[in-house]
């Protein structure tokens, strides 16, 4: 599956897009830049891949890139890493930028100010507002970091504020599509507005749908629609529903019906892990154990994502897992069951039914496990 190569949720993303024109210019002096090059990595036209690194010579912090692509494209002007050996923050800038137009950057690379395009007015009438907001939220979290909080109740808290700032923003940036269905409205739509960008998007004028940010607007509008579809099927995983049947392959590429497993009468616990996550492998240890203590009574279906087959094979034949394994290759249980993020673990009844949902690695809940299959 094909994945948008954009950090829209980067503060420092800034947008500049004119009618149709060719070339154009982004220039920049910027404070406390003590390296002679930039790079300039440019995406291809349909905004998925890297599709080159340009060069960009520095002067006592002054630069300048001629843009020569006739089509809008996300560029990051970013610092070059083998000058700074130290490992100085020094940050990124990235744009989607159009041909014609002319961006001036100032600042610094972490805190830039940009000018010179029509879409900055109307790009800053929203940031003033939103950039606050997460702001407050960093200062909330950067505390709880200094003290030491654990992880997993860090991610959690964090989640929590990030989805109620989350609804703040987005009411700002909606009062805003209201009356911009221009380029600037599109770029706010697809950063902040989730699978809403899609209703937003089919009130655009022809000329914006079919413009230099055509080829944007549909890798936008492919990325909502899946999130619109992924959102969708886990408000359907819940306890107290029956969890959806599915058959993969085991590492032997035998066939793995989940139906199979809790209809032996017992307890099944899905595991969405890969050997990527760091979290999912810190919970190996605890996996094991309960594994071990409970093996009459519950099984374990690890569902590896996102993984390699050569690294899933080698961590299950080396190391002391031997509840059933099965991959995900194709995504298809991933979608089927909405999962968002890794590791998430499903308790099932041996009814199939869902009875404990759980995201992230929690100490807790082996325990709160343990204490239901007992």
């Amino acid at each position: 599956m094909k994945k948008l190569l954009l950090t829209l949720c980067c503060a420092s993303t800034l947008f500049a897009c004119s009618s149709s024109k060719t070339g154009g210019v982004i220039s920049g002096q910027l404070d406390s830049l003590n390296v002679k090059r930039l790079y300039a990595c440019v995406v291809n036209d349909d905004f998925t891949a890297l599709a080159r690194m340009d060069t960009i010579a520095v002067t006592n912090g002054q630069f300048t890139y001629n843009f020569t692509d006739s089509v809008a494209r996300i560029i990051t002007i970013m610092p070059d890493r083998s000058e700074n050996p130290e490992g100085q923050v020094l940050g990124a800038v990235e744009l989607l930028f159009c041909p014609g137009e002319q961006v001036n950057i100032t600042g610094t690379l972490a805190n830039p100010t940009l000018s010179g395009s029509k879409f900055f007015t109307e790009y800053n009438e929203v940031d003033s507002k939103v950039k606050p907001i997460f702001e407050k939220l960093d200062e909330k979290y950067q505390k709880l970091i200094k003290q030491e909080a654990p992880q997993d109740s860090l991610s959690k808290a964090y989640q929590a504020d990030y989805n109620s700032v989350m609804k703040d923003v987005q009411n700002i940036v909606r009062d805003f599509l209201n009356s911009h269905q221009d380029e600037a409205g599109v770029y706010l739509a697809a950063k902040y507005m989730g699978p809403e960008m899609l209703d937003f998007y089919a009130k655009l004028p022809e000329k914006i749908k079919n413009g230099p940010l055509r080829s944007f607007i549909n890798t936008t509008t492919i990325r909502a629609q899946q999130e619109k579809e992924t959102k969708d099927a886990a408000d359907k995983i819940k306890e107290g529903n029956i969890a959806p049947d599915f058959t993969l392959k085991d590492q032997n590429g035998k066939d793995v019906t989940l139906s199979s497993l809790y209809n032996k009468g017992k307890y099944t616990m899905l595991d969405f892990w890969g050997t990527w996550c760091i979290w999912c492998m810190k919970g190996i240890p605890s996996m094991q154990e309960l594994y071990k203590t409970n093996t009459n009574k519950l099984e374990i279906l690890s569902i590896d994502c996102n993984d390699k087959a050569e690294d899933w094979k080698y961590f299950i034949k080396n190391n002391n897992v031997p509840w059933t394994h099965v991959a995900d290759t194709a995504e298809q249980v991933v979608s089927q069951y909405g999962i968002q993020s890794f590791p998430t673990k499903i308790l099932l009844d041996p009814n199939g039914k869902i009875i404990k949902i759980s995201v992230g690695e929690e100490p807790n809940f082996y325990k709160e496990i343990t204490d239901i299959i007992k």
